[in-house]
């Protein structure tokens, strides 16, 4: 396996990682009746995976280009 699949997979593990983290605090906000505060701790988890997975996208394009 090349060195940008492995930083590909290792990312994506990453952005999996962090959406279920924020998934779980969400859900536990939301059965302990703090339901003001679940929505905002699920998007905040949305945007942190999406930026995770920009800065996993620069990462893997400059590990693939240094291995031509």
């Amino acid at each position: 396996m090349t060195r940008d699949r492995i930083v590909a997979r290792m990312m994506a593990r990453a952005v999996m990682f962090v959406l279920f983290i924020g998934a779980g605090i969400s859900l536990m906000l939301a059965l302990i009746g703090a339901k003001q505060y679940s929505l905002p701790v699920c998007i905040g988890s949305g945007v942190v995976s999406l930026i995770v997975l920009l800065a996993g996208s620069f990462v893997v394009a400059r590990v693939k280009a240094s291995e031509v």
